[in-house]
Formats: C-alpha cells, sequence, structure tokens
C-alpha cells in the first residue's frame, strides 16, 4: 500500500486541528484556506515542521500540486483533487512533481531496453536461419545425387561439413572463419566449391 507523503499527512492534520479563525477547509471540504498567515506561520507551523516560514509552506504546496483558486476573496485559497476534507484515502495520490517525473522516465528507460532486447533476439532468430540454409547447401556441394561423397572430399571433408552444421543448430553460434578456412584446404581443386564457400561467407557476415 502506498504512504501518504509525510507533508501531505502533517498539512491534513494542520488544517484539521487549527482554529476556524486561522485557517480552515472551504468549499465543501474540497479546498481549504490560509486566513491569517502570520498567525498560521507562528503558531501552526512550528507543531509540525522545524520552521516558521510561510514561504517554504508555500513552496511545498507548489511541489506538490496544490493550486491556488481563482476569484475568491482568500488570497490564500488552495485546492488539489485528491486532497479533500472527506476523502483522506486520496491522499496516497498527492506526491512531488519531481517524482512523477522520474517515475516516468524510469517506466520509458525500461520500455526502450524491452524494445532492444526483442529487436536482438529477432535478429538472433534471422541470423541463426540465415546459418543453417547456408551451411546445408554447402554441405550438398560434398555429396553426389546418389550419396556418395565427392571425389577428393573423403573423410576430412564430410566430417567438416557435418561439424559445421553441428555448430550451426546451436543457438547463437555464428560459423568461425576457421571453419571455411579448413574446408577450403580440403577442396582447393574445386573451383565451384571455392566460389559458393566465399559467397556463403560473405553472405553470412555482411
Amino acid at each position: 500500500m502506498t504512504a501518504v507523503p509525510a507533508f501531505v499527512k502533517s498539512l491534513y492534520d494542520m488544517i484539521r486541528s487549527a482554529p476556524p479563525a486561522i485557517a480552515s477547509w472551504v468549499n465543501e471540504g474540497r479546498s481549504f484556506a490560509i486566513k491569517e498567515p502570520k498567525a498560521f506561520a507562528m503558531t501552526i507551523l512550528p507543531k509540525y515542521f522545524k520552521h516558521n516560514s510561510f514561504n517554504s509552506f508555500l513552496r511545498q504546496l507548489s511541489f506538490y500540486g496544490f493550486q491556488k483558486s481563482k476569484h475568491d476573496e482568500t488570497p490564500w485559497h488552495f485546492h488539489h483533487r485528491f486532497f479533500q476534507q472527506d476523502k483522506p484515502y486520496m491522499m496516497t495520490q498527492v506526491v512531488r512533481k519531481t517524482n512523477q517525473r522520474s517515475i516516468s522516465n524510469q517506466h520509458q528507460a525500461v520500455q526502450d531496453l524491452r524494445s532492444d532486447l526483442v529487436a536482438v533476439k529477432m535478429r538472433l532468430q534471422s541470423l541463426q536461419v540465415q546459418t543453417t540454409s547456408l551451411v546445408k547447401v554447402i554441405q550438398g556441394l560434398f555429396i553426389h545425387q546418389d550419396g556418395s561423397l565427392l571425389p577428393n572430399q573423403q573423410g576430412v571433408g564430410a566430417v567438416q561439413a557435418s561439424s559445421i552444421l553441428a555448430q550451426s543448430e546451436t543457438p547463437g553460434m555464428r560459423l568461425a572463419d576457421d571453419d571455411f578456412s579448413s574446408v577450403s584446404q580440403h577442396s582447393v581443386k574445386d573451383d565451384l566449391l571455392l566460389q559458393a564457400l566465399d559467397l556463403a561467407q560473405l553472405e553470412l557476415f555482411r
């Protein structure tokens, strides 16, 4: 449960207990009036605060969003939509303006971080799909249509292709330069394979 700010609670107690000639609720309890500012500062404020400065009291009212009522006979007549005589439970919603801005900024920062995280996840998923497709193409270059290995690709070539494919299936894993280098060493005589590997590497790391 949100606590009532100390200043707001003290203000409510002050208006409730002050002599009516000095300060009181007005407008059917929807606002209050300080009728004798000097007496209020000298006799009421010191009971709740460590000062008797009326100007400091006015600044606090402004910080918490209280507004002066216009077109009223009493010059020090204030109101706040969440500060009413018969509805003290609403006082939890009376907060300093600076706190409101700070909370708003924090919420915005959290939303920005969440958006960035979603974008990163989508990018990783896209790269994983591209990597898997490219590795399957490379693996296919080692194998005849009947399933047998191409000449000069016995043993190491097939193992290397399988290793690359296994790495591509690991979340977040990218093909390393050494993988492409090792494959190309065993297929240097095959111009078509070299071109395919170069193209795959460019597509993967662009």
